[in-house]
C-alpha cells in the first residue's frame, strides 16, 4: 500500500499513465471494427417517437416501424428492458459526416460502443429478463407510465427523448435545457441526502458503501451516462483515497480516472457529455484547490 501510493502520488508517473492512454487510444482507433453478429440482443433502451421504435442493445441499434397504433401497443406490452430479443432485418454502418468538421453520426454511436445499425423486418421475443436489476427498472418505469408525465423520464431517467420536440426547442432556445440533463449535481445531491438520513441513525464508515451501492444502480438507470458515471467514480475514488490515506491530490485523481475513461472507450472524445462534463469538473476541481488557499471573502 505504502510502494502504491508512492506510485499515484509521483508526477512522473502520471505523465507516464497520460502517454499511455494516448498511446493505447490511437491503437484503439486503428483497429476495426468487431463483425456483426446476427444473433440474440439484450434490449437496454427503447425509445418510440410516432410510429418508429429504437432499441439500443448490445453494440447494435435498433429501428423497427409498425404501421398501426394497435401494433405500437401490443410491442409496449410484450418487450421491456432487459429482454432477450431475435431480429430479421438488414444491418449497416452508420453514416460517416459528409460535411468537415461537423457531427459525426458514427463517432457518435460508437461513444456508445454501438456499431451497426438493423433495419428490423420482424422482432421476436426470446426470454423475458430474469435480472432483478433491470425488473426494478422496469418497475420504475412503468410506475411513470402511470403518471404520464413526461417530465419524470428526465428528472429520475436521464432520459428526455420523452418530451415533445418542440418543448425541447423551447428550452435550447432559452439556454435551460442543462435543467433537464442528469449531472454530477444530481449525484452530490443524492448522496449527501442519504449520508445524512445513514448518519443520523448511526455514523459509521459503512454508510458509504451504502451510497456507492445506491449510485452504481443509479448509474445504471441513467444508462451509464458520462456524466452520472464520471460522478459516481470519482465518489468512489475519494472514498478509497480517504479510507486508505492515499492522500493524492484531488487533480491526479480525476486525471487518473478520465484517462480510464478513455482506455476503456477512446470514442468518448466524440460525446459532447463526455466532454462537457469532464472538462467543466476538471476546471472546478482545479481553480477549487487554488480559491481554498485564500481566506478571503470575494475570492
Amino acid at each position: 500500500m505504502k510502494k502504491l501510493k508512492i506510485i499515484l502520488q509521483s508526477k512522473f508517473f502520471l505523465l507516464f499513465f497520460i502517454i499511455f492512454t494516448i498511446i493505447i487510444s490511437l491503437t484503439i482507433f486503428k483497429k476495426d471494427i468487431p463483425p456483426f453478429i446476427n444473433n440474440n440482443y439484450i434490449i437496454k433502451h427503447i425509445k418510440i417517437a410516432g410510429n418508429k421504435i429504437t432499441l439500443t442493445t448490445n453494440n447494435v441499434l435498433i429501428n423497427y416501424y409498425v404501421n398501426t397504433l394497435d401494433e405500437l401497443v401490443e410491442f409496449k406490452n410484450t418487450y421491456q428492458i432487459g429482454d432477450i430479443i431475435k431480429v430479421k432485418g438488414s444491418y449497416s454502418i452508420p453514416n460517416d459526416n459528409t460535411n468537415f468538421n461537423l457531427f459525426n453520426y458514427r463517432l457518435y454511436l460508437r461513444s456508445k460502443k454501438i456499431y451497426y445499425l438493423l433495419k428490423a423486418d420482424e422482432i421476436t421475443l426470446v426470454k423475458h429478463s430474469d435480472n432483478l436489476l433491470y425488473k426494478v427498472k422496469n418497475g420504475i418505469i412503468n410506475k411513470i407510465d402511470k403518471y404520464n408525465n413526461d417530465y419524470l423520464y428526465a428528472f429520475i431517467l436521464g432520459d428526455n427523448n420523452y418530451l415533445d420536440n418542440d418543448i425541447k426547442l423551447s428550452f435550447k432556445d432559452n439556454g435551460i435545457s442543462h435543467l433537464f440533463a442528469i449531472s454530477g449535481m444530481h449525484v452530490t445531491l443524492l448522496s449527501l441526502i442519504i449520508l445524512t438520513i445513514l448518519n443520523k441513525i448511526k455514523k459509521t464508515n459503512i454508510n458509504y458503501i451504502f451510497v456507492i451501492i445506491f449510485l452504481l444502480y443509479y448509474a445504471f438507470l441513467t444508462n451509464f451516462t458520462p456524466s452520472i458515471l464520471r460522478a459516481t467514480s470519482f465518489f468512489i475514488l475519494i472514498y478509497l483515497n480517504k479510507t486508505f490515506k492515499l492522500n493524492i491530490n484531488n487533480i491526479y485523481l480525476f486525471i487518473y480516472l478520465t484517462c480510464s475513461f478513455i482506455i476503456y472507450n477512446p470514442y468518448l472524445i466524440y460525446n459532447m457529455g463526455f466532454l462537457f462534463s469532464f472538462s467543466i469538473s476538471f476546471f472546478l476541481i482545479l481553480f477549487g484547490s487554488i480559491t481554498n488557499k485564500y481566506h478571503n471573502y470575494f475570492i
